[in-house]
């Protein structure tokens, strides 16, 4: 047996009885998923995978788990869960003289990719069935006889047929076995034991070779009639009484033609347990408003809520996840783990916890850029069933652009009275990501009887306009 209770990332094979916890709690566990070939591998919050190799043995047998924190995985029921997550494997002809083997996998759907009727042989050896085609290739099933011991059994589908239980499947090729001993066959032949030959049989014709065989005239002694031996064959037609209608002799099996119904259900009806249904989270961003505005070289706070959904057991695990955070924006959160380098922040909560915070999100410097296509996900895992449900919302940063302010320079002039004095400002734009230019200038508090060469004066008494491009050569005379 593998090691059960040390290595956190380990594939083992479990006994029936008597074997010790497994080495992490219910609350440890993020998901639970059953792959093709019957291995249950369960994902760990902390990123690690657990494998049971034997988890279909253990749940044909209703094998309970035992986990670290006392509580117990139920194998029978979990099986049943999770096989109707299962996708169907396609099972094709191998070339010729190859032998593919097969293990069958409770609850799993397998599609015959093949014609049955096609003068293949089918024989059971043992506990596995073996297909053999015309060119000597095989297709072996080898736990054919564990699988139609499973309650939850594979289902299979062939020959353009729906999709029916192991155990239809099997039924359906000693119905065949009877047809070809008793109908398609001359009474002489005698029929290799075990071994079918499907030529010419396919799932939707059986019935109505069955049907063929019916001897309508088969009845009491009273009136006369035929005594029949079998299938409508070595028949016999008694004398009937004076008076009486004369008796219907056997009819052949080709003097009546049934045709098959086309069902709409299984023929045999299979009970499957429903879905198990968890109710999906719930999450809201910024109270539902999908643009949070934050100035340029500013903050803002945004508001994060998010809730298990109603009808719980209170062991379903909240996980709430932020993607396309930008590595060049400030951002924080007084909880959960925030990653720069994939943009996400992520946490898991407590069994039956619900979140409730905020996200602080800074714009770069001097930047009007808009910080767009971010999601916020709530994942809600059950641990009893495996199954999870999840919500998502999205939302925006928005930038509103904030022109900084500029630095200006004037400097001091004397000239003798009469004359003009040279007027020098210099001014610059404080954000230098080119986003900013500097359009303008006013001269404010002009004296009376003042005037400058270039420029006009304001609406405002004492005042001066000049454009940038005015600057050079000014000159201010009275």
């Amino acid at each position: 047996m593998a090691q059960q209770a040390s290595d956190m990332n380990a594939t083992v094979t479990l006994p029936e009885t008597g074997g010790a916890p497994l080495s992490f709690s219910k609350a440890d566990i993020q998901g639970m998923s059953l792959n093709s070939g019957g291995e249950l591998q369960i994902t760990l919050k902390d990123g690690h995978i657990f494998t049971i190799q034997n988890f279909s043995e253990l749940a044909q047998h209703d094998v309970k788990i035992a986990l670290k924190d006392g509580s117990v995985l139920d194998t029978g029921a979990l099986m049943d869960t999770l096989a109707q997550n299962l996708s169907p494997v396609t099972i094709t002809q191998p070339e010729a003289g190859i032998v593919a083997e097969y293990n069958l996998t409770p609850g799993q759907k397998y599609t015959l990719a093949f014609d049955l009727s096609k003068g293949n042989t089918v024989e059971q050896k043992g506990d596995a069935l073996i297909i053999t085609f015309d060119d000597h290739g095989q297709i072996v099933f080898k736990n054919f006889a564990e699988a139609m011991d499973s309650e939850t059994q594979p289902e299979i589908i062939y020959n353009g047929g729906i999709y029916v239980s192991l155990d239809e499947f099997f039924q359906t090729l000693h119905l065949a076995d009877a047809i070809k001993s008793h109908i398609l066959q001359p009474e002489s032949t005698v029929p290799v034991q075990g071994e079918t030959n499907l030529a010419s049989i396919s799932n939707q014709d059986i019935l109505a070779n069955k049907l063929a065989g019916i001897e309508p005239a088969a009845g009491g002694g009273e009136g006369g009639g035929a005594s029949s031996n079998g299938y409508g064959f070595q028949s016999s037609v008694d004398a009937a009484p004076l008076g009486s209608p004369p008796p219907i002799g056997p009819i052949g099996p080709t003097a009546l033609a049934f045709g098959l119904p086309e069902f709409t259900e299984p023929i045999h009806p299979i009970d499957e347990p429903g879905p198990v249904k968890i109710s999906p989270p719930s999450i809201l961003v910024n109270g539902g408003i999908d643009d949070a505005i934050v100035k340029e070289d500013g903050s803002v706070v945004i508001p994060i809520v998010a809730a298990l959904g109603a009808g719980g057991d209170g062991d379903e695990v909240l996980t709430v996840t932020v993607t396309g955070i930008s590595a060049t924006w400030g951002f924080s959160a007084p909880v959960g783990t925030y990653d720069p380098a994939t943009g996400t922040w992520t946490i898991t909560l407590p069994a039956g916890t619900d979140l409730s915070t905020n996200f602080t999100f800074t714009p770069p410097h001097d930047s009007d850029l808009d910080l767009s296509g971010l999601t916020a996900t709530a994942s809600a895992f059950d641990p009893d069933t495996g199954k999870s449900t999840s919500a998502t919302d999205n939302f925006n940063v928005v930038t509103d652009a904030v022109a900084d302010v500029p630095t200006i320079n004037a400097a001091n002039g004397t000239v003798n009275e009469g004359q003009p004095i040279a007027v020098n400002i210099t001014a610059a734009v404080t954000d230098t990501d080119g986003s900013e230019t500097i359009t303008g200038y006013k001269i404010a508090g002009v004296p009376t009887g003042f005037t400058f060469n270039h420029g006009h004066a304001g609406t405002v008494a004492g005042e001066w306009v000049l454009t940038p491009a005015e600057l050079a050569g000014l000159q201010m005379t009275s």
